[in-house]
């Protein structure tokens, strides 16, 4: 009995001890920049990440600073024109908007678009024309069966012919890249590149017979044509705002979409995690490195020579950029570099943007 009693405390114990920290958490309050404008008036141009980096060291704690500006329609939307306006409300700061006129909001949606947490041409590129999808959805999809000069490889100035008979107009034609593995599934995506652009021309026999508007690369026999709407609907998912991404253990960089081996500010790269694991649109995440896993130009790798004899040396970790999830999958997603002052590689740590942690 009495040793019993001994171990019931000494496990209340442990567990008292271990709750002790989480007890004390509190939010960092919000760190603003030096010289952060008290109005800031939205251009065209602009992106959300992009305002949130004028305003805040941590972009990620982006609805921290935006108010909920309960008197307008649709206040998370924000449009060319606006003026952001920065106040303090209970000691901490805010930022909110004036709408650049008074219109009906039918009227000023067919008038402005709102900006998004990315450039236009950059959600055109990496949410809209790049797409990963499993073998089974693109069996739903017709293929490319041949074309008028009879060959493998398909020119500009070819007519080309799909398994196709339809009303479907306009197409985009992709290739098969690079498959990624989930490792915690058995699910399998590959990416889709873009390649063409093309209309429908006529129906002929048992297929349809497409006309090249726009010609990025060679075509292949067996290519996928997708119908251009479908691609169109992927940028509705433009519009999402910068946030904390879920603490993921075992998160990391699968491949890059623009190099084979290093990414640079303003590229994008593929995760080993998406919505299965909690990750949204716009989850952030820290870009980080050991500092003996730096290599200079000569390849040698580490601060300096005496280093590398000591793998019982702990290294700091050194904070090397920040991206931010822009399209998201079951068991992948895509990230926006946003800040890199190194270039980015699979080996790249991925660290959760920590809210009570604001100088990432």
């Amino acid at each position: 009995m009495r040793q019993g009693k001994r171990r019931l405390l000494r496990v209340l114990f442990l567990v008292s001890v271990a709750l002790y920290p989480l007890s004390g958490l509190t939010k960092a309050p919000l760190s603003l920049n030096n010289n952060v404008p008290h109005t800031y008036t939205v251009v065209k141009g602009d992106t959300l990440w992009e305002i949130a980096s004028l305003y805040l060291r941590s972009p990620w704690r982006w609805n921290e600073l935006w108010g909920n500006n309960p008197h307008i329609q649709n206040p998370h939307l924000i449009y060319p024109g606006d003026t952001l306006t920065l106040t303090w409300v209970n000691g901490q700061p805010q930022l909110s908007r004036k709408p650049w006129m008074k219109l009906s909001p039918a009227i000023k949606s067919r008038t402005k678009m709102p900006i998004g947490a990315v450039a236009p041409e950059v959600a055109a590129r990496y949410i809209t024309q790049n797409v990963l999808m499993t073998e089974a959805q693109l069996d739903q999809y017709p293929r490319i069966v041949g074309s008028s000069r009879g060959l493998e490889f398909v020119s500009q100035h070819d007519e080309i012919y799909i398994d196709y008979q339809g009303q479907v107009q306009q197409w985009v034609i992709y290739q098969k890249g690079e498959s990624y593995h989930a490792e915690d599934s058995m699910v399998t995506r590959w990416r889709l590149k873009p390649v063409a652009f093309a209309r429908s021309d006529r129906l002929q026999d048992q297929v349809t017979v497409l006309h090249l508007t726009e010609f990025v690369h060679e075509l292949k026999v067996g290519d996928i044509a997708m119908p251009k709407a479908i691609i169109e609907e992927f940028g509705a998912q433009a519009h999402f705002s910068p946030k904390p991404g879920p603490a993921l253990d075992q998160l990391r960089i699968l491949g890059l979409l623009d190099s084979l081996y290093f990414a640079v500010q303003g590229q994008s790269v593929v995760l080993n995690a998406g919505a299965s694991s909690g990750i949204e649109a716009g989850s952030s995440y820290k870009l980080q490195r050991y500092s003996n896993e730096f290599r200079f130009s000569t390849g040698q790798v580490g601060l300096s020579k005496s280093n590398m004899g000591s793998p019982e040396l702990d290294l700091p970790v050194f904070d090397i950029g920040q991206l931010m999830v822009i399209r998201v999958y079951d068991h992948f997603s895509i990230a926006l570099i946003t800040d890199a002052r190194e270039p980015i590689s699979p080996q790249t740590i991925l660290s959760a943007a920590t809210e009570t942690n604001d100088h990432g």
